[in-house]
Order: structure tokens, then C-alpha cells, then sequence
């Protein structure tokens, strides 16, 4: 076999080890030996290779022999749109069946790696020709090199988290999937318009950068403008759900309020009627028992904020159905919140279902919703047995759960995703409350004033 066929089984398998650690980690959020690995690098470099072949006629007459070309593949393993879709659908079947992963999450997360791909060679071909070793030997292999040790470093070592873009894959995160075909298309439509040649790009180096502005702006703008339309559609979803809760329990109230008053008018043919103070005592005792308001409805009906005070009392009717006591506490005023009031709702949705699946019959779940200096403290706690800090640690990664049911895993880890991003801190602890330990799940989440 001649030089040249080396050469490119070579640099194919370097390209091949590259998109392995961005695939690999994308999905994995690690790297592990197996034949499945291996496996997949042998089949990338292979497919690699058949897209260097050439087979272009020469003088009208096929050639008879296999013939490689090294134009235009610095950026990308293919140096045509049609080789990217190829590459794409090829990916995606090598992914699907190797790593058994969904079709759509596989797609994304294919685009997502050729995209760091050529972000990441375009950058380091740039520095190469910065300091001018383009024309040097040392080009050839030497930026595939560097790239490849760049993505282990990053990848291995410094442990740089790109495996969240799976997380927000999975946790639906469609705005993130907007920016992903946004970002490539805009990317390979770049690199195609200069038909894959490098030299060309780095010539027209300035218009790259204003059109990857443009990209990185497009991409921003269409980032504000999604979230800001899932923050009103969640706003409203939120209100037509609780909102109306509003009206059982104020139904609930009225219902005492008319046994209250028929009880009153009882009261006074009591008073009326009885010999003496003590026997008027006794009977007004046995009416007055019977038309208390329960003692934490009584708390909800204070709380200033109507959707979360609807909430409350929906998740305090689910105890009441499991023989369980939902005992509520709110310390402070909930009409100024530190974060959205949909995120709130979530998190003491999670929060509470949690404790509740956690409780046995007349077990009592305490809820303390105060504020703490600067921050808004909510406390869950509920009995279980005791838990180290690596548990409690653990109940907030992706995927973790105490249950079977593969819908589990993704409560606690939604909790911490919501706080990070508000800048906030879990909290959990330990306490004993009538010899039964029980744990303390909670949230703090700064004010911005």
C-alpha cells in the first residue's frame, strides 16, 4: 500500500478519536474501555476513509485504482454538504445501535458534536496560521494532534461539563434544541460557502467573525425571545391550575360559615333554655367542637399569594387522602418572591410528593416556608431514616431514585437546576423529632432588590 493510503488512514483516525471524546462524553459524561468504544473508533476512522476516496474520472477514463485527496478535509472529515448529511445519518445509525440511545436524542446530540468540532478546528487552524505553520510539515498532524490532546485535557481532566447538553436534551429543553440547528446550519452553511478550503476562510478571517457574531446573536435573541414566551406560558398554566383551587376552599369556608351561623343561633336556645351554668357549659362545649375550621386551612387562608395558597391546599388534601398531616408554617409575606412563581410551585411540588411517598400512615410532614435575611428559606422535613451527606448529595443527580419506575429520577435534579440557576443553595440535614429521624430537604433563594 503506497504512503499516501497511510496518511489517510492516519488522520482519519485522529479525526475519528477526537469526535469519539466529544460523542463519548456528550452522552456518557465520562469515558470507558469496551469493545463497544473501541468497536465505534474503528468503524468512524473507516467511514473517515471512504470519504477521502476520489473517483473522479481522469481525461473522461475511470481510474482502475484507489485514489485519496487531501483538499479540504482540515475542518471536517467530508468537505461537502451532501458528505455532512451522510455523516449525520451515518452517526446517527453508529449511536443509535452502539450507545442505544433515542433517535432524537441522538440527532441532537450529533449536530452538537460536529458543531464543537469545527468550532474547535477552526480555532486551532487559526492559531496555526497565526504564527505561521501552515506550510510547515508540522500542519499535517499537528493540529489534529493538538486538538485531540486539547479535548482530552478539557474533557478528562479539567472535567469541562458539556455532557448538560444531554441533561437539557432530556429534561425537553426545546429552546436549547433551537439554538443546536440554528448552530448548525449556520455553521456548515459558513464553512460550504467557502466549499470546505481553509485557506479561503482564513483569508476572509473578518467576515467569519462578523457572521459567527451574527450566529452567536441570532442565537441570543431567539434564546430571550423562547424563554420569555415558556415564562408567560408557564405563568398562565400555573395560575389556571391552582387559581381555581382558590374556590374549594373558599366554598369549604362558606359551608363552616353556614354551619357556623346555625350554630350560633343553637348556641343562643342554649343559653336560653339551660337551669344552669354548668349544664349550659357542657352542651355549648359539644357544639363549639364540632364547627372548628381545620387548623391548617385556617393557615392557607392568611398566606398572600392566591395561586400559591391554592397549591398549598391541593397538596394538603392529597395528605389528608393518605391519612397523612401536612403541617404548614409560613413565616413571611409571599407576594414579592426571589424567583418566578411557577419555579416555586415546582419546587415545593417536588419537595412535598417526595415527602409524601416517603410518609406511612399518620406520619406528620412539616413544611416552613421563612425568610432568612436576605433569602427565602423553604424547609421540607419528613421521617426517613438517616441519610449522609454523599446520599443526599446523590438524590440530586440526573436519573437518581429510590423507585423502580424509570419516570423517576428527575424531581430533585429539576430542584437543583432551578436553584443554580437563581443563584441559590440546597439545604439538608438530619433532626430528631419524637425519636424518629427525619430528614430536612430545603431551598435558599436570594432576594434582588
Amino acid at each position: 500500500m503506497s504512503v499516501m493510503f497511510y496518511r489517510v488512514i492516519f488522520q482519519a483516525l485522529l479525526d475519528s478519536l477526537s469526535t469519539f471524546l466529544i460523542y463519548n462524553y456528550l452522552i456518557n459524561k465520562n469515558i470507558n474501555k469496551n469493545n463497544k468504544n473501541l468497536l465505534w473508533i474503528l468503524l468512524t476512522t473507516v467511514i473517515y476513509t471512504i470519504a477521502r476516496i476520489d473517483s473522479t474520472p481522469v481525461d473522461g477514463i475511470s481510474q482502475s485504482k484507489i485514489f485519496f485527496t487531501y483538499a479540504n478535509y482540515d475542518l471536517f472529515p467530508v468537505n461537502s454538504i451532501l458528505g455532512v448529511l451522510f455523516l449525520v445519518l451515518g452517526f446517527m445509525i453508529l449511536n443509535s445501535y452502539l450507545f442505544k440511545s433515542s433517535n432524537s436524542e441522538t440527532f441532537y446530540l450529533t449536530l452538537v458534536s460536529i458543531v464543537i468540532f469545527i468550532s474547535v478546528r477552526l480555532i486551532i487552524i487559526s492559531i496555526f496560521s497565526y504564527i505561521g505553520l501552515t506550510n510547515t510539515s508540522a500542519y499535517e498532524y499537528g493540529y489534529r494532534i493538538l486538538m485531540l490532546f486539547i479535548l482530552y485535557f478539557t474533557l478528562i481532566f479539567l472535567k469541562l461539563p458539556i455532557y448538560k447538553f444531554r441533561e437539557y436534551l432530556i429534561s425537553s429543553q426545546y429552546i436549547f434544541k433551537i439554538v443546536v440547528i440554528n448552530s448548525f446550519i449556520f455553521l456548515i452553511s459558513l464553512v460550504s460557502f467557502y466549499n470546505f478550503n481553509i485557506s479561503v476562510l482564513l483569508e476572509n478571517i473578518i467576515f467569519v467573525l462578523i457572521f459567527l457574531r451574527i450566529i452567536l446573536l441570532i442565537n441570543f435573541i431567539t434564546l430571550i425571545i423562547q424563554r420569555e414566551k415558556l415564562i408567560q406560558k408557564r405563568r398562565l398554566d400555573t395560575i389556571e391550575n391552582y387559581v381555581p383551587v382558590i374556590d374549594d376552599l373558599i366554598d369549604e369556608v362558606r359551608s363552616k360559615q353556614h354551619e357556623f351561623d346555625n350554630k350560633i343561633l343553637a348556641i343562643y336556645s342554649v343559653l336560653e333554655t339551660s337551669q344552669n351554668l354548668d349544664e349550659a357549659k357542657n352542651k355549648i362545649g359539644s357544639y363549639s367542637d364540632s364547627i372548628k375550621i381545620d387548623y391548617g386551612i385556617k393557615k392557607i387562608m392568611v398566606i398572600d399569594n392566591k395561586v400559591i395558597a391554592g397549591f398549598i391546599y391541593s397538596k394538603l388534601k392529597l395528605a389528608k387522602l393518605r391519612n397523612i398531616t401536612l403541617d404548614v408554617n409560613i413565616g413571611t409575606k409571599l407576594d414579592k418572591l426571589p424567583i418566578e412563581e411557577y419555579e416555586l410551585i415546582e419546587i415545593l411540588g417536588i419537595l412535598i410528593d417526595n415527602a409524601i411517598e416517603a410518609s406511612v400512615f399518620n406520619d406528620v410532614i412539616y413544611l416552613d416556608i421563612n425568610k432568612n435575611n436576605d433569602s427565602l428559606e423553604v424547609l421540607l422535613r419528613n421521617p426517613y431514616k438517616y441519610t449522609s451527606n454523599l446520599e443526599f448529595s446523590k438524590m440530586f443527580e440526573l436519573g437518581y431514585s429510590t423507585k423502580s419506575k424509570k419516570s423517576r429520577g428527575y424531581g430533585l435534579y429539576n430542584v437543583k437546576n432551578i436553584v443554580q440557576n437563581n443563584k441559590g443553595n440546597i439545604l439538608f440535614s438530619n433532626s430528631t423529632i419524637n425519636n424518629n429521624n427525619y430528614i430536612t430537604i430545603g431551598v435558599s433563594l436570594p432576594y434582588y432588590y
